[in-house]
């Protein structure tokens, strides 16, 4: 819930800051430990991107850093690359660290310890996208969240809102919606987010569903399945209430882009 916060909201407010990533063990012994380890990893990286991006875009990229807050003789690209590949290493040594204990909760689906471990695994496997752009990872995903959502049964009935603070599902097929280049992957995510209602924290599927929709619809000339980056909207901002069920979508269009499109109301 508090990342969420950080998120949505100001980020500045955080309680909580980390400024370095922590050492991550060879291996964990427990859920609630790499639970634990996968937070700090996170935390680390609001803090860091609060100070590069005062502008408090909601995305978490590596770029467009404040200079005037970056070490001297250290260019805002360099500590971009350097930040990133910090990453890129301690999320590698979770996943090194977390991997026996995903392993051995495959045998017992639809348990407690399965349903943390796959929804952990799945964390993981949406914030490869921020060092690599391969395909399996949103496929993976997709694959984890389905499994999520058809062996918890508190998704057991379809149409029926699960209520939740624990963030999951949905901001993993958020991410997928509206970065996988694959149209049918993208329609895959949505599909499941509308099959399997939910409110997870701010997060309201049936919200996601409208939002992700209705840019997949303005993301033109798809090729073989395939959308261009020059046409892929990306989310500055969205304003939402979710009592009015009303979201005003800020967003910018192309890679690199960052100058908003006129916004966006949007209600479901």
């Amino acid at each position: 819930m508090d990342f969420q916060v950080m998120t949505f909201r100001d980020r500045r407010r955080a309680k909580y800051g980390t400024k370095a990533f922590p050492k991550i063990p060879v291996l964990f012994t427990s859920i609630n430990e790499a639970r634990l380890y996968w937070d700090l990893v996170i935390r680390r990286v609001f803090h860091w991107h609060t100070a590069a991006h005062p502008t408090g875009s909601t995305t978490l990229d590596y770029a467009d850093v404040n200079c005037h807050l970056i070490p001297k003789g250290t260019t805002p690209a360099q500590k971009a690359i350097e930040e990133l590949r910090d990453f890129q290493e301690v999320t590698e040594g979770w996943y090194q660290a977390f991997l026996p204990i995903f392993e051995r909760t495959r045998s017992c689906p639809g348990t407690k310890d399965h349903l943390a471990a796959s929804s952990l695994m799945l964390r993981y496997f949406s914030s490869r996208f921020k060092v690599s752009s391969e395909s399996r990872y949103y496929h993976r995903v997709v694959e984890l969240a389905r499994e999520i959502l058809e062996t918890d049964g508190r998704s057991a009935v379809p149409g029926k809102a699960v209520f939740t603070f624990e963030t999951m599902v949905v901001i993993g097929l958020l991410v997928v919606a509206t970065t996988c280049p694959e149209v049918d992957v993208c329609r895959q995510a949505i599909a499941l987010l509308s099959k399997h209602p939910r409110r997870e924290g701010l997060l309201d599927s049936m919200m996601v569903v409208k939002i992700v929709t209705w840019m997949l619809d303005q993301e033109e000339g798809v090729v073989d399945g395939l959308i261009p980056e020059s046409s892929r909207l990306r989310i500055v901002r969205n304003d939402f209430d979710l009592k009015e069920r009303k979201a005003v979508l800020h967003c910018s269009k192309g890679k690199g882009n960052d100058r908003p499109l006129p916004p966006v109301t949007l209600w479901w």
